[in-house]
């Protein structure tokens, strides 16, 4: 992030552009002879699909910031497969079970990008300050909980912070507060 409080990055050959869902891609520039294709999921779908690597994505996206994955040309070659399978099952309405192949598919190619992420993943819990700490705490009661239409205060007493600190800690590490993904999750 700039001084402006805007998202620079640049997008070189091979290398996989991974925002979380609150980022929103306003102005931008590419080159005549980019190849690129877009993979855009709500956070249901993602954590849904994640399951298990759900604590993983949250580390490696949220809490240490990791937007750029390096691809081997294998790697690259296996997203875009996924990708024009998906594109395939949208566009054939004859097939049975659209949705069900979908979710399936969208799964592999995440399991795939976990499995990338967790390369990259080097700082244990234990030694993250304590705001990355209470963040990702929050991140994994929500997502765990059967129920998901708590108020904030109820997630802030399971943690033993105030709201407001746990709503600051949120819009820190996510850019959006503790009611914001409470609401995301139960919609």
């Amino acid at each position: 992030v700039d001084g402006t409080g805007e998202l620079v990055a640049t997008n070189n050959a091979g290398q996989a552009l991974i925002l979380p869902s609150h980022i929103i891609i306003g102005t931008y520039e590419a080159s005549n002879d980019m190849d690129g294709l877009a993979l855009c999921l709500s956070d249901r779908l993602l954590f849904v699909t994640l399951n298990k690597k759900l604590d993983l994505w949250i580390r490696s996206i949220f809490i240490n910031n990791i937007m750029l994955l390096d691809l081997t040309e294998v790697e690259q070659e296996r997203v875009g497969l996924y990708c024009s399978l998906c594109h395939n099952i949208m566009d054939d309405k004859k097939i049975n079970d659209r949705l069900y192949l979908l979710k399936h598919l969208v799964a592999l190619c995440m399991q795939d990008v976990c499995s990338k992420l967790k390369t990259l993943d080097k700082e244990p819990l234990g030694t993250m300050q304590y705001s990355k700490q209470l963040f990702y705490r929050f991140m994994t009661i929500l997502l765990k909980s059967k129920i998901k239409r708590h108020p904030v205060q109820y997630y802030a007493k399971e943690l033993s912070v105030t709201p407001k600190c746990l709503s600051v800690v949120c819009t820190k590490y996510s850019g959006i507060t503790t009611l914001a993904w409470i609401e995301r999750l139960v919609m």
